[in-house]
């Protein structure tokens, strides 16, 4: 292996000096340690230090002594501060990396962590190692319980070796040379013929059988370009020059630099090769996609000591990414091309052992370590001939059917909680799935059963017109089809699921209807899946295992074609305001309490944020109404704040009268006068507050709208509407399209002494500028209970009545209805005939004759 080339050493600081001109947040002390005075942090904390000069040029590494006062699951983060600013950019250009403490048994005594430049990647357009303003160390642990202790911090100057690090003689001692396949290769190589056994090799290499391309293609994140663009090297909506680097930062954002190096653009190109007749076309395809390899491969040599931070080229996920779904289709291309040269395909087999060990070594957690673990298994497909290959597989086959288990609950949904990356490891897993088979490896049958539970939770999420619900980081907002999910739909010959992935184009939609994922602590209330069904969509969750968002009890709308009430997504990983705004209670349709929103992040309890939520909620549906309810019972706060406020609980109940209407039924309990704050985000559409009756409202001419009616405890207060708003807090944004876009947030405010209990009617109208619905809400008590009476009156001389307890126990009585469930129902006709009753969570529901005999926690219903 080609070693790195030491030129310099500086001591930046010693141990000692860290620990006195360090400033420290959290729980920080000075430690005797061997014989040393020196600074012991406990998680989570941050030591920051300004360097004694700015200027660190020419340097490339930071090495930072560390010892781990006990073993633990963690990680430390690095920013190194610059003094500039780009233009557009809300904080200073930085630098950053990420280093994981989940290999305990390697951190014994005292490590030195290697920070090389490429693994500082950079935000902004920082001028490299120079203009240093500060470096700051963030170490936390998963479960609050880790000391780090901090010794000397140098600087390095190193001269990298091109790539790869293996040599041609190493290539064949890796390889199992008994294989029938490399005969040829072996005699070559026994008889000390280096370059012709390496010759031999590429040939089998290119001729080596595979599985058909699997791969996602060309990140969605970007505008879709062709292959004649890409030999232009027009990458991902930016021109590069003719020579390239594969560490440009164009625009001074992370994700566009691990996306490039990623590789999925280079599908495009395959693609291309495969669907052209051409011969000048596909040999200048393939010649393009061989010169990015050999590039790439040349400024790109694996790590050595270190787990590649977040360099764009071996942080761990972009590592996996780059062999799940970008390499299989140049070896692709190379079996039908020689304008793929040999030495392209021997230096592409160094870096796919390189990428396996690689990841064997260092990994990360969640979505991350289930690519990890699928790579390693492809690379055992991907070139068989290593004696490692079969131990690659054996590897993926152990993880990946263990994280099955503890990342992918009964119900189907992988506990981060997003819709968008458990499709990446829905995906993920089915190639590994279908990968190993070609190997003829197997997975047990408990894989493949859940592994079947995850595409139907899939399926059934979708809303009448193809778009999923955004729940946690997974994307833009009214994002339609899923593509991965269809693949598998066509592979597997479910229609149902290539309905779903295609948004309605092909298959047919599946037979759910209103669905509970118990373990998720989600819920989708629907009238069907015909392009005019009503859908709604509530989040009950826990807080999720990572990419998560302060949004419990938010609720999503769909009507009539038309999402109305969004979750506003994730737009990017930039640093912005918006987008961390993005993550907060108040971009999300719930409640915040005095404008603070959900800290649950504060509590640090990871096994809380993955755990079930199977038995934590309520969930009937029926064929007049569906019931969901969930509560939010821990601390509000700011994110980053110290201010806490703790003892209010939020409770809201969800709940469908089909196939016309919610009730969204919210109670605030707790002491003393609070102002809460019902938040209504709305897709880019105009709406309009209407303070007198306490309605919002959109205004879409010739086209279906929404109402909002206020009621109960909302009105004693105001409503308004807020579009884009940046200063003096960010309101009304939502991330469609790859951006930040303006959209109306609609706001029930009103300050009152808790209890506060409010009710929302939330009426889609297709037709017309008003639904013609009214709503009254009265107070109810008796016994040992308090509720609402809710009274829907619609046209046609129909009207609904709602007994809502939201207090205590037994019976209310109100306008001739009396009943002891958690909810009651009774619809009647024009002329008072009663045609239909439901009662939730409860014994007796008594309407004039109409009786009903219910139980606890289920739904029953009686239509005339």
């Amino acid at each position: 292996m080609q070693p790195d080339t030491l030129l310099a050493r500086e001591t930046l600081f010693t141990g000692e000096a860290l620990g006195r001109q360090a400033a420290v947040t959290g729980a920080g002390r000075t430690a005797d340690v061997d014989g040393r005075r020196l600074l012991a942090v406990r998680t989570r904390g941050t030591v920051t230090i300004a360097p004694p000069r700015r200027d660190l040029e020419p340097f490339n590494v930071l090495a930072v002594h560390l010892k781990l006062a006990a073993p633990f699951e963690g990680s430390m983060s690095t920013r190194m501060e610059h003094t500039t600013r780009s233009p557009g950019m809300e904080t200073n250009d930085s630098r950053v990396s990420v280093l994981h403490f989940n290999q305990p048994r390697r951190w014994t005594g005292w490590q030195r962590i290697l920070l090389p430049a490429e693994n500082l990647v950079a935000i902004g357009f920082p001028d490299r190692w120079a203009h240093v303003k500060s470096i700051t160390f963030d170490v936390h642990s998963r479960s609050d319980c880790g000391e780090v202790i901090f010794g000397d911090v140098e600087l390095l100057q190193v001269a990298r070796p091109a790539g790869p690090r293996m040599t041609d003689a190493e290539l064949l001692e890796a390889l199992d040379l008994d294989r029938p396949d490399l005969r040829r290769v072996a005699a070559h190589a026994r008889a000390g013929r280096v370059d012709r056994a390496v010759a031999a090799l590429a040939g089998v290499i290119r001729r080596t059988r595979r599985p058909g391309r699997m791969g996602r293609g060309a990140n969605p994140h970007y505008a879709a370009t062709t292959a004649e663009a890409l030999c232009r090297h027009y990458i991902q909506e930016q021109q590069l020059p003719a020579a390239i680097d594969w560490h440009v930062n164009p625009i001074g954002y992370l994700e566009w630099n691990h996306a490039f190096n990623r590789h999925g653009w280079m599908t495009t190109l395959a693609d291309a090769f495969f669907a052209t007749d051409s011969a000048a076309r596909k040999r200048k395809y393939a010649g393009k996609l061989d010169y990015f390899i050999r590039s790439w491969c040349e400024q790109n040599p694996e790590p050595i000591g270190h787990n590649g931070g977040l360099d764009p080229a071996w942080e761990t996920l972009s590592t996996s990414i780059r062999i799940n779904w970008a390499w299989e289709h140049v070896l692709a291309v190379a079996a039908a091309s020689d304008a793929v040269a040999d030495r392209t395909l021997i230096d592409m087999a160094k870096m796919i052992h390189a990428h396996a060990e690689h990841l064997l070594r260092y990994w990360g957690h969640c979505n991350w370590y289930i690519s990890e673990s699928a790579a390693i298994l492809t690379c055992g497909v991907l070139v068989p001939q290593f004696r490692r290959a079969s131990d690659w597989l054996a590897a993926g086959i152990r993880r990946l059917s263990r994280e099955m288990t503890v990342q992918v609950f009964p119900d189907g949904a992988q506990y981060e909680l997003s819709p968008g990356y458990h499709t990446m490891c829905a995906q993920l897993l089915y190639q590994a799935y279908t990968r190993a088979a070609f190997a003829g490896r197997d997975f047990p049958a408990a894989y493949t059963r859940r592994l079947w539970r995850m595409h139907d939770y899939l399926a059934t999420l979708a809303r009448p017109d193809g778009t999923y619900p955004v729940p946690n980081d997974a994307g833009c907002t009214l994002s339609a089809g899923n593509p991965r999910l269809a693949a598998v739909g066509r592979a597997e010959k479910r229609p149902d699921w290539l309905w779903a992935g295609t948004a309605g184009k092909e298959g047919r939609p599946p037979s759910a209807g209103s669905i509970h994922f118990p373990d998720a602590g989600y819920a989708v209330q629907r009238s069907g899946w015909d392009r005019d069904a009503r859908w709604a969509f509530i989040d009950m969750a826990e807080f999720g295992a990572a990419h998560q968002h302060e949004d419990k009890l938010h609720v999503s709308l769909h009507a009539h074609g038309t999402t109305f009430l969004v979750d506003p997504g994730i737009s990017s990983y930039q640093h912005d305001p918006v987008v961390e705004h993005f993550r907060t209670t108040c971009a999300h349709n719930t409640l915040t309490i005095d404008t603070l929103g959900q800290v649950r992040r504060r509590s640090g309890d990871y096994a809380r944020y993955s755990r079930s939520s199977r038995g934590r909620n309520l969930w009937a549906a029926g064929e007049g109404l569906d019931f969901a309810q969930g509560t939010y019972d821990e601390p509000y706060g700011r994110a980053g704040g110290t201010h806490v406020l703790e003892g209010p609980a939020h409770t809201r109940a969800l709940v469908f009268v089909r196939p016309d209407y919610w009730l969204i039924l919210d109670s605030v309990t707790g002491r003393g006068t609070h102002t809460v704050e019902a938040l209504w985000h709305f897709a880019p559409m105009l709406v309009r507050a209407d303070a007198k009756a306490a309605t919002l409202r959109t205004v879409r001419l010739t086209h279906a709208n929404l109402e909002l009616l206020c009621r109960g405890g909302w009105e004693g207060g105001t409503v308004s509407v807020v579009t884009g708003r940046e200063r003096p807090s960010v309101q009304g944004f939502v991330a469609l399209d790859g951006e930040i876009k303006p959209a109306p947030c609609g706001i029930a405010s009103v300050t009152a002494a808790l209890p506060l209990h409010g009710v929302t009617v939330a009426v889609p109208f297709a037709t017309g500028t008003e639904s013609h619905v009214r709503a009254a809400a009265e107070p109810v008590s008796g016994g040992r209970g308090a509720g609402l009476l809710v009274t829907v009156e619609r046209p046609g001389g129909i009207t609904d009545r709602f007994l809502w307890r939201h207090t205590g126990s037994g019976a209310l009585a109100a306008d001739g209805l009396r009943a002891d469930g958690r909810l009651a129902a009774v619809r009647t006709s024009e002329d008072g005939t009663v045609t239909w009753a439901a009662l939730m969570d409860g014994a007796s529901l008594r309407a004039g004759a109409t009786t009903l005999k219910g139980a606890p926690g289920r739904l029953v219903e009686r239509h005339a």
